[in-house]
C-alpha cells in the first residue's frame, strides 16, 4: 500500500519487520484493537528457508492465535529417527507419547507458513522502509525512516527485524553476532514420503536431515563444520553438497542424487545472538532480532509465535511501560536456555575430530536418544502461555484490591 493510503501514521506500536515474528506480533495486536504501523525492509515477504518444522509448543502457539483448523491440515510427523551416516539407526522416539503428545508435531513449506500469517495483515504492510535513527525519550520513541513521510513518534518500536536487527543495533548498542562455524544449506525435494520420518544422519563433522512437509516433498537441510567459512558459496551449493555428504547411505543417497541447482540451494552460516535481548523503556525484541540461535530444538519459529503472544498480551492489559518490562521477566529464563542448550549442541558438534568422540556421542544418543527430543520434553513440561494468564489474572487481582483499598 501507499504512504498516502493511511491516515493513522502515528500509530501507537511501530513494527518493524514483516517476517514470522512481525507477522504474529501484527495479528495479535489487530486481535486486541490496539494500533501499529508495520514496515519492511524488503519489496515483498521473504519465504527464504525452504521448509519449516514446527514442534508440539510452536503448534499450541499457531492455535492460540486461532489456525486450529489450519493446524490440523499439516503434515504431522510421529517419529523422529537419529542414525549414522551409514543408515544404521542409533535411536529413535515417538511423538506420540508424554509429554510430546501434548500437541502435533507438523511440518510444511515456509511459504505456506507466511501466506497463513500475511492473511488480512499484508495490505498494511509499508515495503522498502528502514529504520535510520532512534531516540527514546520520557513519552516514547522518536523515529526516522528512509521514508521520511513515516517520521514521527511512537509509543514503543518492536524489532522483529530477524538476526541482523536493526532496531537492536539502533537501539541496544548490540550489534555482534557470534558465527558458530557452520555452513548450511536448505531445499526440497520431490520423493515419496509415505513411509518417511524425520530422519537426522551424523557424520563426524557434518549432519543431513530429511523431513517430510507434505504429500511426496521432503525439507532437506545439512550443515558441515566450517569455521574456515571455506564452503560458504552459493554458486558452489550443490559441489560442495556432492563432495562432502558423498559417503552418505540410507534417505540421504537418494535425496542426494536429486539435488536442485545451487541458485534452489538456501547456503546460510549459522550465528547467533548469544545473550538474548528482550527490552529497553520503549524498545523490545522479538524473534530472531533477540534470540537467534543455532536450530538443533527447531525453536526459531516457536520463540517468535511465543514472544509475539506474550507481548501482545502484556500489551493488551498493562501500560507500554509496564508490559515491555514484564515482558522481559516472562521470556528470559525459557529463552536463555534455549539459545545456550541450541548453542552448546552445535558447539560440541564442531569439536568431533576423532572416531572416538563420534563413539562417544553415538553411545549417549542410544542410550539417552534423540538429542533434541531431550530438549522437547523440557520445554513442554512448562507452558509460557498458561505461565502468563496467571500472572495477568494475579495482577489484575492485586489492582482490584488496591481500588478498593
Amino acid at each position: 500500500m501507499t504512504i498516502a493510503q493511511r491516515d493513522d501514521l502515528m500509530s501507537k506500536i511501530l513494527i518493524s519487520g514483516a517476517g514470522i515474528a512481525g507477522l504474529c506480533f501484527a495479528r495479535q495486536l489487530k486481535k486486541h484493537g490496539i494500533a501499529y504501523t508495520i514496515i519492511e525492509k524488503k519489496s515483498t515477504l521473504d519465504a527464504t528457508g525452504a521448509g519449516i518444522a514446527l514442534p508440539a509448543n510452536a503448534v499450541r502457539a499457531l492455535r492460540y492465535m486461532g489456525f486450529a483448523e489450519l493446524v490440523d491440515k499439516m503434515h504431522q510427523v510421529k517419529n523422529i529417527i537419529y542414525s549414522c551416516s551409514n543408515g544404521r539407526v542409533l535411536s529413535q522416539a515417538s511423538l506420540l507419547t508424554e509429554p510430546l503428545n501434548l500437541d502435533k508435531f507438523v511440518a510444511l513449506d515456509r511459504t505456506e507458513l507466511l501466506g497463513i500469517l500475511k492473511h488480512d495483515i499484508e495490505d498494511d504492510i509499508h515495503f522498502n522502509v528502514t529504520i535510520t535513527d532512534i531516540k527514546q525519550s520520557d513519552a516514547g520513541v522518536d523515529v526516522v525512516f528512509s521514508n521520511p513521510a513515516l517520521n514521527g513518534h511512537y509509543q514503543a518500536v518492536i524489532g522483529a527485524d530477524g538476526i541482523y536487527s536493526t532496531v537492536r543495533d539502533l537501539g541496544f548498542g548490540q550489534s555482534d553476532l557470534v558465527d558458530l562455524g557452520v555452513t548450511n544449506w536448505r531445499w526440497v525435494c520431490e520423493y515419496p514420503t509415505k513411509n518417511v520420518q524425520p530422519t537426522y544422519m551424523l557424520g563426524m563433522k557434518n549432519m543431513f536431515l530429511a523431513y517430510p512437509i507434505g504429500a511426496n516433498h521432503i525439507y532437506c537441510y545439512a550443515h558441515q563444520s566450517d569455521v574456515a567459512n571455506q564452503y560458504h558459496h552459493v554458486d558452489e551449493a550443490s559441489v560442495n553438497l556432492r563432495q562432502l555428504f558423498a559417503s552418505y547411505k540410507g534417505i540421504a543417497e537418494p535425496l542426494l542424487k536429486m539435488l536442485p541447482e545451487s541458485n534452489h540451494i538456501y547456503t546460510g552460516r549459522l550465528r547467533s545472538v548469544p545473550t538474548p535481548v528482550f527490552s529497553h523503556r520503549y524498545l523490545a525484541l522479538i524473534g530472531d532480532a533477540g534470540n537467534a540461535c543455532s536450530p538443533m530444538l527447531q525453536q526459531g519459529a516457536a520463540c517468535a509465535f511465543e514472544d509475539a503472544i506474550v507481548l501482545s498480551e502484556l500489551l493488551a492489559n498493562f501500560s507500554v511501560k509496564e508490559a515491555l518490562e514484564n515482558y522481559r521477566t516472562q521470556r528470559q529464563q525459557r529463552v536463555n536456555w534455549i539459545v545456550k542448550t541450541s548453542d552448546e549442541s552445535i558447539k560440541s558438534f564442531i569439536k568431533m575430530n576423532s572416531r572416538f568422540s563420534v563413539m562417544v556421542r553415538n553411545l549417549f544418543i542410544k542410550k539417552k536418544g534423540p538429542l533434541n527430543v531431550l530438549g522437547w520434553k523440557h520445554l513442554l513440561a512448562n507452558c509460557p502461555l498458561e505461565n502468563l494468564s496467571t500472572f495477568i489474572q494475579s495482577n489484575a487481582t492485586n489492582r482490584s484490591i488496591k481500588d478498593q483499598l
